[in-house]
């Protein structure tokens, strides 16, 4: 209740400091208190029985949970705040952050507090993976993405009860990716399946052709070779797509062609076999525009088609993000790993290969999950 409005200052100040049982030098040291509002005040001495235990009959903790309630000139209302984030997020906190304004606090507190009761708990369990001295601005600030794009604020909370709910990894929930989870999780709840990508997306390149083509060179043509990916994922590639490429092809196509990879072929039967392996590791593809050109031209859309129909098939299918970018995952076959993202509103693919390792692959992803769907 509010103190007497006849009640001078400095009785006012000595009455906080018996509630909450300060331990002083001396009389004297109160004197800094009387420079805060009455406002500030009773809003202490009003919720004594909250914050006491916070201030721990400590002075200058006191001193600065004073200054903190007359920030934004509402210190009733700043209380109610910083109760509101301590209940729901089972935390300690008696001074809020300067570097967010008043009233973004009092609409964070009020979005805890309205938030589902029985979830809430999980908002706790995420508020105490984030490093201490920045747990609460950082939460904030993920919150603030998601209620600045469009007033979605209670969704970017539901993204962070989700993850803990299903055991995933809170750490690539951020500022960056709030809006792209909640975008997953309007679409694809935990546990909800998958039916696979429908398309191709511009991934790392201009657009989606552009990126289905840089996939087909590397996977299929090794053009860039790329060490990470050996020889055994190119002819796998050719086989599931029945890529053919004959001698009257290589020598038809090639500017130079080599002495060694014409051996390489059976008469006028395709490469297959040792002979493509052998192909391969003559980097016959190197340098060769024309010959690239031709077997990306034979095999493009049927790699592009298999990665799409085989993605409603896939394993290990999960939401996951790295703290940058989120993605769905999984791999089909025990063998082709398919990756995809939102790109704007459009779900497509980002990527479809062979790894060298799908297990590490897989694991790899799992370190950013988010949650599963299959």
């Amino acid at each position: 209740m509010p103190f007497p409005p006849i009640m001078g200052v400095k009785a006012m100040v000595s009455n906080v400091a018996h509630a909450y049982q300060l331990v002083l030098n001396n009389p004297a040291q109160l004197i800094p208190m009387e420079g805060v509002s009455r406002g500030a005040l009773e809003a202490a001495y009003d919720n004594v029985a909250h914050f006491s235990p916070m201030v721990n009959r400590q002075f200058n903790v006191m001193l600065n949970f004073l200054r903190g309630l007359d920030v934004g000139g509402a210190p009733a209302q700043r209380v109610q705040t910083l109760r509101q984030i301590n209940q729901v997020l089972n935390a300690r906190i008696t001074i809020l952050p300067p570097a967010v304004g008043h009233a973004d606090w009092v609409n964070f507190g009020n979005a805890l507090n309205a938030f589902a009761v029985l979830r809430q708990p999980r908002l706790a369990a995420f508020y105490a993976t984030r490093a201490a001295n920045t747990a609460l601005t950082d939460m904030r600030t993920i919150y603030a993405a998601a209620h600045n794009a469009g007033g979605r604020g209670q969704e970017a909370l539901s993204v962070m009860a989700t993850v803990m709910e299903e055991n995933g990894v809170p750490g690539g929930i951020t500022a960056a990716t709030i809006v792209a989870l909640m975008n997953m999780l309007a679409q694809f709840a935990p546990r909800g399946g998958f039916a696979g990508f429908t398309q191709w997306g511009p991934g790392d390149n201009a657009n989606p052709a552009a990126n289905l083509e840089a996939h087909v060179r590397k996977h299929v043509c090794r053009d860039p070779l790329d060490v990470e990916f050996g020889v055994s994922e190119t002819m796998a590639w050719w086989a599931l797509l029945n890529v053919q490429l004959t001698l009257q092809d290589y020598e038809g196509a090639a500017v130079n062609p080599m002495p060694q990879a014409r051996f390489c072929f059976d008469g006028a039967n395709p490469l297959a076999g040792d002979r493509l392996k052998r192909f391969l590791v003559l980097q016959a593809f190197t340098n060769e525009a024309a010959l690239t050109t031709l077997v990306v031209g034979r095999s493009q859309i049927a790699y592009g088609n298999y990665a799409i129909n085989q993605s409603a098939h896939m394993a290990n299918v999960i939401v996951q993000s790295n703290g940058v970018r989120v993605f769905i995952s999984g791999s089909y076959n025990g063998q082709v790993f398919i990756i995809g993202r939102f790109d704007g509103a459009q779900l497509g693919i980002s990527s479809a290969y062979i790894p060298l390792d799908l297990q590490a692959k897989l694991d790899g992803a799992a370190s950013n999950i988010c949650w599963a769907l299959i």
